[in-house]
């Protein structure tokens, strides 16, 4: 169990720290106070799920994303299921051109099949909310792959999306959030049907969007 946690915590370090070394220009301070503050707010008990923050020098993440991107590990006190939990927020650009597909395959794991499409929570008929992905990888040659499903989804205009094009949707939002559920699984033909992951997001998200701000021009 340790081995297996010590696999995901060094994946996450390593695509996180792809993601996010470029410079935050153009952030007032304020801001970043703000969004500290949102971001320490999510809840760390919800339902049967208790969280824990992964601390930054764990995952290694640059220091000026401190407060501006955090990550929590959540576990379900009942059956022992651990869901990584991710919410960042920052410039659209960035955080549009920088998704999982993106950053799990610089950082050598392979994209299992193309993203799927998941409605979770309560949503309007037809509505998306979320991308799921999977992925594939090892630390060494010769070592047992680690595969990885990953729920992801941007935040802004007050919900949940997963548009095919964000760079053009978010357009006239100067910064997004965005969040990643991510838990191990033993192949790539689990079902998502029941999936951990979704059962903490039913939770979670809810009580996240009373805490986000929706971004100021």
């Amino acid at each position: 169990m340790l081995v297996t946690l010590g696999c995901l915590l060094v994946a996450l370090a390593g695509v996180l720290h792809g993601c996010w070394s470029h410079r935050w220009t153009g952030w007032a301070e304020t801001d970043a106070q703000s969004v500290r503050a949102q971001l320490e707010a999510v809840p760390l008990r919800v339902g049967d799920w208790m969280g824990e923050r992964v601390p930054n020098d764990t995952l290694s993440l640059p220091e000026e994303l401190v407060g501006l991107g955090g990550v929590t590990k959540y576990v379900d006190q009942v059956d022992g299921s651990v869901v990584h939990f991710y919410l960042s927020y920052g410039p659209t650009d960035s955080i549009v051109a920088h998704t999982p597909p993106v950053c799990y395959q610089a950082n050598g794991y392979t994209w299992l099949r193309p993203d799927l499409r998941q409605s979770i929570g309560p949503t309007e008929p037809g509505e998306l909310a979320f991308w799921v992905s999977q992925f594939s990888g090892g630390e060494s040659p010769g070592a047992a792959p680690v595969h990885l499903r990953v729920f992801w989804s941007f935040w802004a205009d007050g919900k949940w999306q997963v548009p095919s094009n964000p760079g053009r949707t978010f357009r006239h939002t100067p910064a997004t959030y965005k969040c990643y559920a991510i838990r191990q699984i033993t192949g790539v033909g689990e079902p998502t049907v029941g999936d951990p992951c979704v059962r903490l997001l039913d939770l979670l998200l809810p009580k996240i969007e009373a805490i986000l701000q929706p971004p100021t021009p």
